[in-house]
């Protein structure tokens, strides 16, 4: 690699790690390596908001900043439907079935800034827990 390339030395490292099909795990071993972040958040946001879309309508969910009239603080919530009939965030964690009071603080205070009488809570659950009923 030049000067002109380098910064493709990492691209290219990875690259060759995968066709190699070499293995990595958190043991201490002989080979140097290291990690980045792939930011995900906005790849799943996107994913759900799809998911709605395509269930509820596309006119009927929508992300794009939101504020709350009024209100001294800003709000930025991830999923708007209907215009703002119903604002929500939508929580990167699984939930192991049980009420999670920082989330659904979090659920509530949009629903107020916004001046909504529903509000949802969604996260991310593997088949085993069961589902939560209504609040």
């Amino acid at each position: 690699m030049d000067r002109r390339t380098e910064h493709h030395r990492d691209a290219l490292t990875l690259a060759r790690n995968i066709l190699l099909n070499s293995g990595r795990t958190l043991v201490a071993g002989s080979a140097p390596a290291w990690t980045f972040l792939i930011r995900t958040p906005l790849a799943v946001e996107a994913g759900v908001r799809a998911v709605l879309r395509d269930t509820l309508g596309a006119k009927r969910v929508s992300r794009y900043p939101e504020y709350a009239v009024g209100a001294p603080l800003a709000f930025d919530p991830y999923l708007v439907f209907d215009g703002g009939i119903a604002v929500r965030d939508v929580e990167h964690k699984v939930s192991d079935g049980t009420w999670n009071r920082s989330d659904l603080n979090q659920a509530v205070t949009f629903a107020e800034a916004f001046g909504c009488r529903d509000l949802a809570l969604l996260r991310f659950r593997p088949r085993t827990v069961r589902r939560l009923g209504p609040v």
